[in-house]
């Protein structure tokens, strides 16, 4: 969750079933009275092939631009090897104010098959955005 003056900015999990989740987005700009209805950020609901509820994707980070109509959501998934413990960040972008979400961008480029995890975002005073994540990559270095 994040916020801009009175309006606050969610991002949660959402499980439709014992395997299946993807990440919803809510919007108060009312200082939390009233809430949007939901909208999905991610455009994958893949199947945990391991049948951990919610570890096929996690640790959802937002943020939000000066203006509040651009909104960045980035996380861990694991769409590539469900079955596997290889995690990569994806993100994906709303320039209406959450109403709508972008198809999902892997960000990270490696093929290692190390994770990556926890993003973290801040959006600069002319909008620019700044993204970085943990990185298996530097394990041993």
């Amino acid at each position: 969750m994040t916020n801009l003056g009175d309006s606050f900015y969610v991002i949660y999990q959402k499980f439709n079933n014992t395997t299946e989740s993807y990440f919803n987005f809510l919007k108060s700009t009312d200082d939390g009275l009233t809430w949007s209805a939901p909208t999905q950020v991610n455009d994958s609901t893949i199947i945990d092939d391991r049948n951990y509820p919610g570890y096929a994707r996690y640790y959802p980070n937002i943020a939000i631009s000066p203006d509040g109509q651009r909104i960045y959501a980035a996380w861990a998934d694991r769409r590539v090897n469900p079955s596997g413990n290889d995690y990569d960040v994806y993100f994906s972008y709303s320039l209406d104010g959450g109403q709508t979400w972008s198809p999902d961008i892997r960000v990270n480029e490696d093929t290692t098959g190390l994770n990556q995890l926890y993003p973290s975002m801040a959006v600069k005073s002319n909008g620019g955005l700044i993204q970085c994540w943990w990185s298996g990559m530097m394990i041993g270095k």
